[in-house]
């Protein structure tokens, strides 16, 4: 693969929290970035408790996420965020959920773009003046109909964001139907123009640069994120779309957590790994949650993504899902590993 690309372990509510990014990296390599599911920026100005232990102590690859569509709100967290040490702060306005988009945050933010602009125009007014940290936003094509991309991305092109992450799926399609890799680069070569060459007179312009800058520091990074659940996906991305060497990962690193090492030419996954790594999670968890409901909710969802590496196994993942104390779960899962291993 591409010595030049670089991975991001996508933000997971209530998974890829500070417990499972802290056991991942025990075990595994590949990931260059990491994101907080989201923390809430609201009229409280405090973060939780548990809010706070996904970004404390400070982690120079992690990037902190928020959630909020108020700028004063916004503001506020940054100003806490970058008082730690971050360099970089990540808005959500791409989450689906039914509560957060009925409130106008996450996926909710592109409902409007007259709103969406007001908001940026806010933001970066007082981050200039500040030297707040930088601001990046996870966004996703439109709400209803991808002919709303332009408009989004037009948005995204008037400010200096340090990175647009694209997830080219509508709010409606939740996580279903097939990405849009056509609304991707249209929302990307809106954001950053193609760099004229001297060998053609009909490229888009460089764009104007402010003295003492030059385009490599002020051209917003872009990161595609979506249906990444293999090496080939990636090489079929980069070739229907040359230059893609940002990529996120979600799902697919679920179900195979060495997926970000392959990438960077590595070693596939091994069972005798993931076990490993399965039963060091569990002890993180018990560590942190006193139920044991609430352990067993957390690694059966986790199965959820792991079956499909046992596929061939279905009477042993169906008894994991079927237990209900420790007990049963973990002579379950000895079982599914003995069959396999």
């Amino acid at each position: 693969m591409n010595e030049n690309l670089t991975v991001a372990m996508a933000p997971l509510e209530g998974i890829t929290t500070a417990v499972f990014r802290k056991v991942y990296r025990k075990y595994y390599t590949g990931v260059d970035l990491f994101y907080t599911p989201f923390l809430s920026a609201n009229h409280t100005h405090k973060f939780k408790k548990r809010e706070k232990r996904e970004y404390l102590p400070f982690d120079d690859t992690l990037i902190p996420q928020l959630i909020t569509n108020s700028p004063d709100d916004f503001l506020w967290a940054a100003r806490v965020l970058t008082e730690v040490g971050y360099k970089e702060i990540n808005l959500n306005a791409g989450c689906p959920s039914s509560t957060v988009f009925s409130k106008r945050k996450g996926a909710g933010m592109l409902f409007d773009t007259d709103e969406l602009e007001r908001f940026f125009s806010a933001v970066f007014e007082v981050k200039e003046k500040e030297d707040l940290a930088e601001v990046s936003v996870k966004t996703r094509i439109g709400v209803h109909d991808a002919s709303e991309a332009e408009d989004i991305a037009k948005v995204y092109s008037a400010f200096p964001f340090k990175e647009v992450i694209i997830h080219p799926r509508l709010r409606v399609d939740y996580y279903r139907n097939d990405v849009d890799l056509g609304a991707f680069k249209l929302m990307r070569d809106i954001i950053t123009p193609p760099v004229a060459s001297t060998s053609s007179a009909t490229e888009a312009p460089v764009p104007e640069l402010v003295e003492g800058t030059s385009v490599e520091t002020t051209r917003t990074l872009i990161m595609y994120n979506g249906d990444i659940c293999s090496v080939d996906d990636v090489k079929a991305l980069q070739k229907q779309i040359p230059g893609t060497d940002r990529i996120m990962i979600g799902r697919g690193l679920l179900k195979n957590p060495a997926l970000p090492r392959m990438l960077k030419g590595g070693e596939g996954l091994k069972i005798e790994e993931l076990k490993a790594f399965h039963y060091d999670l569990y002890a993180a968890y018990k560590e942190e949650l006193v139920n044991d409901r609430d352990i067993l909710f957390k690694m059966k969802e986790l199965w959820g993504y792991w079956a499909t590496l046992f596929s061939e196994n279905d009477r042993q993942l169906k008894a994991i899902r079927k237990t209900k104390n420790p007990n049963e779960y973990h002579a379950a899962v000895e079982t599914i590993f003995t069959t396999v291993c």
